[in-house]
């Protein structure tokens, strides 16, 4: 019965559809519940379930492959396992850690899910929306290197008055991330040492030519695809 339950997840999320599901995830993650990172302890735990649904997304997105299912698998609960110990015991090497792991996490992910779109068969408006899932795990993933480089650097950034606590630095920081990546550039949050000046440039540039070189080419597919298919009729 659990094999046959496990089974049928696996093909699910092997399916073009699976994209459009992680799409909403990172939705409801960076624009409905970061932005609600000054409750604390409540956004905490809506966070971890959000990241934990994530992390179930990435294991199965990798179940049909025996060589990554078992590595994905010890990965995914490493994550999740100091991500709860950090929440819960507060101490900033398991913070240090949670946030490493996270980058390589969403840089995993960003990977498996740019090779789906990519992979034989039609592009569908599931992998359109699965390549705008990977322009938002970028966005998270400079978010995490941010909290990184400030949790090591701690004069790394000019920030206006907020709380510094672990769930406002999130919020604060999630925002910047997606500023930068539109390079929208408000200045309300600015780099201030070499490391974070680095990596907010390699977002800029990321963030300009992902959408013109990918998701474009991957639209101009699809409508390749569908006007093919209506010439056969």
């Amino acid at each position: 019965m659990i094999n046959r339950t496990l089974n049928k997840l696996i093909r699910y999320w092997s399916r073009d559809e699976s994209l459009s599901i992680l799409l909403a995830l990172l939705i409801v993650l960076i624009f409905i519940i970061s932005p609600f990172s000054y409750l604390g302890f409540v956004s905490s735990v809506a966070l971890t379930v959000l990241f934990t649904l994530i992390l179930i997304t990435g294991v199965f997105s990798v179940s049909n492959n025996r060589n990554f299912r078992w590595p994905a698998v010890i990965f995914a609960l490493l994550c999740f396992v100091v991500r709860c110990n950090s929440l819960l015991f507060f101490n900033v090497y398991l913070t240090r850690l949670d946030y490493f792991l996270s980058i390589l996490f969403f840089i995993l992910l960003s990977l498996i899910i740019i090779k789906r779109i990519f992979f034989e068969g039609d592009i569908t408006i599931h992998r359109i929306q699965g390549s705008i899932a990977v322009y938002l795990l970028i966005g998270l993933i400079f978010t995490y290197c941010y909290l990184l480089t400030f949790s090591l650097v701690p004069d790394s950034f000019n920030l206006p008055p907020i709380k510094t606590n672990r769930e406002s630095m999130l919020g604060a920081f999630v925002y910047f991330s997606f500023v930068t990546l539109t390079t929208t550039g408000f200045g309300d949050i600015t780099p201030n040492h070499q490391i974070s000046q680095s990596l907010v440039l390699m977002e800029a540039l990321t963030g300009q030519l992902f959408p013109a070189i990918l998701i474009a080419r991957l639209v101009s597919m699809e409508i390749s695809t569908r006007y093919n298919k209506d010439n056969q009729k």
